[in-house]
């Protein structure tokens, strides 16, 4: 699965192969503004914000 065809998986398919050690990847992330990503699913990184300020990258538009 490619992270472009994530977001028609079937997402209970997806959590129930996921291992314990992948679903507490998924909660304690990556760095300080990512997710971590789970390739052997096909579950990508995703760059998350803290608020609607401001954002870490400048590639995330503010509205």
């Amino acid at each position: 699965m490619t992270a472009a065809s994530f977001a028609d998986a079937d997402i209970q398919e997806v959590i129930d192969k996921l291992t314990t050690e992948e679903t507490i990847s998924l909660i304690s992330g990556v760095g300080l503004w990512s997710t971590a990503a789970v390739p052997r699913l096909g579950i990508p990184s995703i760059k998350v914000t803290d608020g609607t300020e401001s954002s870490p990258s400048s590639s995330i538009p503010t509205l």
